[in-house]
């Protein structure tokens, strides 16, 4: 997974602050702050603010005052961004870490499910391994209903009908390669259900 570094950031450095308002809104939707959303139209307000008193003040005091809060604005906005920033990646780094661990544990989960079904099936059956619940998120292809069988890759309705119906004439499968050749399934199908499927 790609790491998002917050390139959004770089957006405050068109020219006069115009983009700000879109890196605030930018990092508050994909971080998932919402305060950060609500610096958008803070930020529209603040690079509309110096026309806004240039107009108001007449004279060199109506520039003076427009252009301070241009360049104070425009430079607060980069700098605010910044601080934003360093928020930004740990938030975002610490999802994909989050998400990254997850799957590590589920995937581990997974390859000593297999292997305790594979080396002592009745241990595999008293934890559960191949049911909803059970460890490793396997299915045991000759207990699962119709729904379960369904939801696995490369399977869809009829392939699923089919499975059920041919173990419902052999009484169960020993293997996938069992499988593959009595149900008639694809290649293609076989190799999507390897290390996902057990036969308990």
């Amino acid at each position: 997974m790609k790491r998002d570094r917050g390139l959004w950031v770089l957006l405050t450095f068109v020219p006069l602050g115009w983009a700000t308002w879109g890196a605030f809104l930018i990092a508050g939707t994909k971080a998932g702050v919402r305060k950060w959303r609500l610096y958008a139209p803070v930020y529209v307000g603040v690079a509309v603010l110096p026309w806004a008193l240039d107009a108001a003040i007449a004279g060199d005091d109506g520039a003076a005052a427009a252009g301070f809060a241009l360049f104070g604005g425009w430079l607060l906005g980069i700098v605010h961004a910044f601080i934003a920033r360093a928020k930004y990646v740990q938030i975002m780094g610490s999802a994909m870490a989050q998400t990254r661990e997850a799957a590590e544990k589920r995937l581990q989960e997974r390859r000593e499910a297999l292997e305790i079904a594979e080396r002592d099936p009745d241990l595999a059956r008293e934890m559960g391994v191949g049911t909803p619940r059970g460890p490793g998120g396997l299915v045991d292809v000759n207990a699962a209903p119709l729904d379960r069988l369904e939801r696995l890759p490369g399977i869809d309705a009829a392939t699923a009908r089919r499975i059920a119906d041919v173990r419902g004439d052999v009484g169960r499968f020993s293997s996938l390669a069992d499988l593959g050749m009595t149900a008639e399934l694809d290649p293609a199908a076989v190799e999507d259900l390897r290390g996902r499927v057990v036969f308990l």
